[in-house]
């Protein structure tokens, strides 16, 4: 996803027969923003095990057209940092001649995927990733006391999010346009509606789970569920529909999809699983 911080400018210029002559021209500072979130899954047992100044990595991602990574220290990157979660953004590059200037924000989110205020810190400036230091973040990011009294660790689960912004530099470009139309983030609003499940309108039973969604969203991505809710079937006229030979996980993943068209944050041995057995869902016509 990309964001620019534009001004426009206009310019008079006279013409050959003396009339002034308006011109227009966007003044640009191009950037590029993308996002990461680090589940930690067993977030007591990590804690424990790894102690004070030692870290774990979260997967490799790619902001910008470059590679980065998150550094998350349980109990402080130093002694001095004990009792705080430590958490850095890494730059994955070895070339010394590569520089990128970039700004990104850490944020523990809440049960519906959005950050919490009070956990959430960004830098005020772009910080330059180079050869000198390849690293920046926050050493007293938020208290572990803090944290652990609150609700935001669920079954032992804490998920942080990092928001990369990447400066790709300042531009000139003439256009007659002066509003301009910010980046689509239609799926992060149709993910909090999943989630948030407002305006909810009917339920689906799997395995002894329940999930709420939205006949309309549902049918619109869906011929399956398109008939099934809106066509002569029976589960037209049911509140609480039971699918049968299927996963829990696997029809969360699917719900995930349809209303967002990416798939959720999960472990690379689970994805296989669920992404072959969604495979199967959609070749057998369950959705």
């Amino acid at each position: 996803m990309s964001a620019t911080n534009a001004a426009s400018a206009a310019v008079g210029i006279s013409s050959s027969d003396g009339e002034a002559l308006t011109t227009s021209a966007i003044v640009a500072a191009e950037a590029v923003t993308g996002s990461h979130v680090l589940q930690i899954k067993a977030y007591s047992t990590t804690t424990k095990e790894l102690g004070n100044g030692k870290h774990i990595k979260s997967s490799t991602f790619s902001v910008g057209g470059h590679r980065w990574y998150i550094r998350y220290y349980p109990d402080g990157n130093a002694l001095e940092n004990a009792g705080w979660i430590s958490i850095y953004l890494q730059h994955d590059h070895t070339d010394a001649a590569v520089e990128v200037k970039a700004g990104f924000v850490f944020g523990v989110l809440d049960n519906s995927g959005r950050y919490v205020p009070m956990f959430t810190t960004k830098t005020s400036v772009d910080d330059t990733f180079c050869c000198k230091n390849r690293r920046w973040g926050f050493s007293k990011f938020v208290t572990r006391k803090a944290l652990e009294e609150s609700s935001y660790i669920r079954d032992d689960c804490l998920k942080i999010r990092c928001d990369v912004i990447v400066s790709k530099g300042i531009s000139t470009e003439a256009t007659m346009q002066f509003v301009l139309v910010p980046p689509s983030n239609l799926h992060l609003h149709f993910g909090s509606l999943l989630s948030g499940a407002v305006g909810a309108d009917v339920t689906f039973e799997v395995a002894g789970e329940m999930f709420a969604a939205h006949r309309c969203v549902l049918a619109a991505r869906s011929s399956v569920f398109m008939a099934e809710l809106f066509g002569p079937m029976k589960e037209k006229t049911m509140n609480c529909i039971e699918i049968q030979d299927m996963e829990a996980r696997v029809f969360e993943t699917m719900l995930h999809f349809i209303y967002t068209d990416t798939m959720p944050d999960i472990d690379q041995e689970d994805a296989f699983v669920i992404t072959d057995h969604t495979a199967f869902a959609c070749s057998s016509g369950q959705i």
